[in-house]
């Protein structure tokens, strides 16, 4: 877990897509395993994501995971997730364009 205060654990996530199932579950252990220190332990889980806007925004790999697929993620794996889990999409809807993040796509791959 990224963070974790009052039993809210938050994982923040601008990993690749295919590390989507694993957000849920790590935070799902965090709440029902015995072999988790209580300290540690969770009632509820925080998901931090990114809108396509955002991606699009801070040039984000093409390979991030966004809300829209955490989302549908979260549909299909919500009957074996016990513990209670908010979602969250940040957006840039609204914001300049900015030159401040160098991205992926700008010739560092070739």
């Amino acid at each position: 877990m990224d963070f974790l205060r009052a039993r809210v654990g938050v994982e923040v996530s601008f990993n690749h897509a295919e590390a989507i199932p694993w957000q849920f579950t790590r935070l799902n252990i965090a709440g029902e395993s015995e072999r988790v220190m209580e300290a540690s332990r969770i009632d509820v889980g925080v998901v931090v994501t990114a809108t396509e806007s955002l991606k699009a925004w801070s040039k984000m790999d093409s390979a991030v995971g966004t809300f829209d697929a955490f989302r549908a993620w979260l549909r299909e794996m919500r009957p074996i997730l016990p513990v209670p889990l908010l979602l969250v999409g940040l957006s840039s809807a609204g914001w300049e364009p900015t030159d401040a993040f160098g991205g992926t796509r700008t010739g560092t791959r070739t």
